[in-house]
């Protein structure tokens, strides 16, 4: 099977035009220091060094903070994304080779598939590395950060998985919830009480005016339409 870097439209859809106007996204600190604690090659794909030659390493933009908070960090001492993603006629990603292995390994971590679910993890890593140009995933996997762990699937599945949706946030977002990796910590200046990150987003206010029955039968369904409410696919599960 040959392995596709990535699946888009043939004539590449731009997905970066936010970047022509605005110099202000940052890489997250989470993604890099996980990415710098797993000696991860696509560390120096989705990030720059910062523009402030005295640092000499990746710094990610700390999450949650206040606007004062958040400029202070000096945006000139953080990485901005990887310069492929910044251009006009960057790719956008609908779905790759390596998620769809990814999706196989769960499948046979689960049991719902015969396969082997390390094989098909460790595909799924290399897939990504390939995607995005970097070293051979040999040494990588060889890691006991990165190395498969039956007893730990989920956990090993769902931090590969994330960093592998880079530039990808709703599916990352999505996969976090069903998994419950990776294990996130709000900022100090999170708008949720008690340390609580968003499960989903409002209904849009529209949908109130414009479709208030059936607005009111997905609430009544579902839960209160707060950011704390947990989707159908959200559970909580001892044995993930």
């Amino acid at each position: 099977m040959d392995i596709l870097p990535y699946l888009c439209t043939p004539d590449k859809i731009k997905q970066n035009k936010s970047y022509a106007s605005r110099d202000d996204q940052r890489v997250s600190k989470t993604l890099v220091e996980k990415l710098t604690e797993l000696n991860d090659p696509r560390l120096k794909v989705f990030a720059q060094l910062p523009q402030d030659e005295s640092v000499s390493h990746y710094v990610g933009a700390a999450n949650g903070l206040n606007a004062d908070a958040a400029n202070n960090q000096g945006f000139y001492k953080l990485s901005r994304p990887g310069s492929s993603f910044l251009q006009d006629d960057a790719p956008a990603v609908f779905f790759s080779y390596a998620e769809v292995l990814f999706i196989f390994a769960e499948a046979a971590a689960r049991g719902f598939i015969s396969a082997d679910a390390e094989l098909l993890y460790n595909q799924a890593v290399a897939a990504s590395l390939q995607q995005y140009g970097t070293a051979d995933a040999t040494d990588y996997l060889a890691q006991a950060t990165v190395r498969y762990d039956p007893r730990k699937w989920a956990e090993k599945i769902g931090w590969q998985k994330w960093i592998a949706f880079y530039g990808q946030g709703p599916d990352a977002f999505t996969d976090w919830r069903r998994l419950g990796y990776p294990q996130l910590t709000p900022g100090p200046s999170s708008a949720l009480d008690a340390g609580l990150v968003p499960r989903r987003l409002y209904y849009p206010a529209t949908e109130q005016t414009l479709n208030g029955e059936h607005y009111r039968r997905a609430v009544a369904h579902q839960g209160a339409d707060e950011l704390t409410t947990r989707l159908w696919f959200d559970v909580e599960q001892k044995n993930r």
